[in-house]
């Protein structure tokens, strides 16, 4: 189990979108087997105020989401056409921790990516901080 570790996230955009202030953690499996079950736990510490809806993508990089057939997704609903999870509201100073788990599909060595959101309307808002990353190694 790998920990990922992210300071408060903050993010101020050119456009003077209101900033997040958030913190996340994660930790992740990083070796498995085909067949598996692997797991991603994010704890996001909202510091500020009410998010819309949490938004988790695991689609960067070599993209989490279609090297694992997904068994709990944590609480939130996987939208599979916008390759993302919808977690919800995240009140403001409410801390949430979501426990996403999948069975692993694909031999290789993967590099994925972990991004938070929030989204009000048709706008995102990302942490300027960036996307979590980890490696996995998965063997037949």
């Amino acid at each position: 189990m790998l920990v990922l570790t992210s300071a408060v996230l903050a993010n101020c955009s050119a456009q003077g979108q209101s900033s997040l202030n958030w913190s996340v953690d994660a930790q992740s499996t990083t070796r498995s087997v085909v067949g598996r079950t692997d797991s991603v736990r994010v704890t996001i510490t909202n510091n500020d105020k009410a998010a819309t809806n949490l938004i988790l993508y695991l689609s960067g990089k070599d993209d989490w989401l279609k090297h694992h057939a997904i068994s709990n997704s944590g609480g939130c609903t996987l939208n599979e056409s916008r390759e993302r999870l919808e977690c919800g509201r995240l009140g403001a100073a409410e801390i949430k921790t979501i426990n996403i788990t999948g069975s692993a599909q694909d031999t290789g060595t993967f590099n994925f990516e972990l991004d938070v959101a929030d989204e009000e309307g048709s706008q995102l808002l990302h942490p300027a901080k960036g996307p979590l990353t980890w490696s996995e190694i998965v063997t037949p």
